[in-house]
């Protein structure tokens, strides 16, 4: 399941904003697990794992936004053995790292409140520069 809230404004990729607050981003992911988990609600054991995956820079989900995930597909019932998130560094490499399941002590002390208004601001990899030494 590909990761990239378009909508109506920011219809393609080159007007996605590098900028996302990572609790609306969570919940627009999380929103997408379980219409997902509800798409296969027919399965009658737990044996499908769901690979979540980027393919633009600007969808680079935070460290919030993945414990987030976290904290929230261990809460909320869905299908899912395992919920893997992917993210590419280049056409032939890339980090995958586990959402869902994961232990108890990865949660403890989380307040997710605390991120609500927090911004997240990705650097576009073609387009930044490294500032000018004076």
């Amino acid at each position: 399941m590909e990761i990239a809230p378009l909508d109506g404004r920011r219809s393609s990729y080159d007007q996605s904003p590098n900028s996302y607050k990572p609790y609306d981003f969570a919940e627009f992911i999380l929103n997408k697990i379980l219409a997902k988990s509800e798409k296969y609600s027919g399965v009658s054991e737990a044996s499908i794992n769901l690979l979540i995956y980027i393919t633009h820079w600007a969808f680079l989900p935070s460290e919030s936004v993945f414990t987030l995930l976290q904290l929230w597909t261990v809460s909320k019932l869905h299908i899912f053995k395992n919920i893997v998130l992917y993210c590419p560094i280049d056409p032939s490499e890339g980090i995958a790292s586990l959402i869902y399941p994961t232990p108890v002590r990865n949660r403890s002390n989380f307040n997710p409140e605390a991120l609500r208004n927090n911004l997240v601001q990705n650097l576009s990899p073609t387009n930044w520069k490294l500032p000018r030494e004076e």
